[in-house]
């Protein structure tokens, strides 16, 4: 189930609406690096340590009714659900959880899911 949309929580989404609602065909692979690019620039905007804009790497799908916007490794889920951690280290690309508070993440490498379940505080 999800959840209802809400304008300035997730700066990837609301690029994306932007264009959709100008009639854009997001999976066009002509628009493809106007996308990436825009992508880079909000991250760059919200990360101290540039050199993790290397991991963003998505594809976008469309089907008969709705676009699809793929993470391909564990940032790049994060980073398009709108979650932009500051203290991460690149050994979760390996193990893909990660925990920020009382939540585990973990993404699944086949499904391209990101899920998450909460951790009990004592």
């Amino acid at each position: 189930m999800g959840k209802i949309y809400s304008w300035d929580e997730n700066p990837f989404q609301d690029f994306l609406l932007i264009l959709m609602m100008g009639g854009a065909d997001i999976s066009n692979k002509n628009l493809e690096v106007d996308i990436y690019v825009r992508f880079l620039t909000i991250l760059e905007y919200f990360l101290k340590n540039e050199k993790y804009n290397e991991f963003l790497d998505f594809e976008i799908k469309k089907n008969d009714i709705c676009f699809k916007v793929i993470p391909k490794n564990i940032l790049t889920a994060f980073w398009l659900s709108g979650i932009i951690p500051q203290n991460f280290s690149e050994n979760i690309l390996n193990s893909n959880k990660f925990r920020i508070n009382n939540k585990e993440y973990r993404f699944n490498k086949k499904t391209k899911r990101l899920t998450y379940k909460i951790i009990e505080t004592k």
